[in-house]
């Protein structure tokens, strides 16, 4: 009677297998949540702030560089109470105006100084 230690067990998954299935298992529902979701409504609400505020610090520049009052017409998101026409001038300085942005049920208060000619955000209306 012989016995032979050659019994192989060909049922089952090796552990590389297992690894490559969950790491694109994992990729797949990553790229699936980011895609799906979106920027929050206060991301984008942010994002359009800052936009405002570098289109301002560019027109202020522009006005100081040509010696020309410059003005710009806002097109974002307003709220009803908001300015949408800001003018600057060669000095640097600029009308005063309250701006409100909107984002679905969120809504941003920013002031343009008349003084300085920048936008102050966090300022009530």
């Amino acid at each position: 009677m012989s016995f032979s230690n050659d019994i192989k067990s060909n049922s089952g998954f090796s552990l590389l297998e297992v690894l490559i299935v969950l790491s694109v298992v994992a990729l797949t529902i990553a790229a699936l949540s980011t895609t799906r979701l979106g920027p929050s409504p206060a991301m984008a609400l942010e994002t359009q702030a800052s936009q405002l505020q570098q289109t301002v610090a560019t027109a202020r520049a522009e006005a100081i560089r040509n010696n020309k009052q410059t003005t710009i017409t806002l097109d974002h998101t307003l709220c009803t109470q908001s300015d949408d026409t800001l003018t600057f001038y060669p000095d640097g300085t600029a009308n005063a105006a309250n701006i409100c942005l909107q984002q679905e049920t969120l809504e941003r208060a920013l002031k343009l100084d008349p003084l300085t000619g920048q936008l102050v955000r966090g300022v009530g209306l």
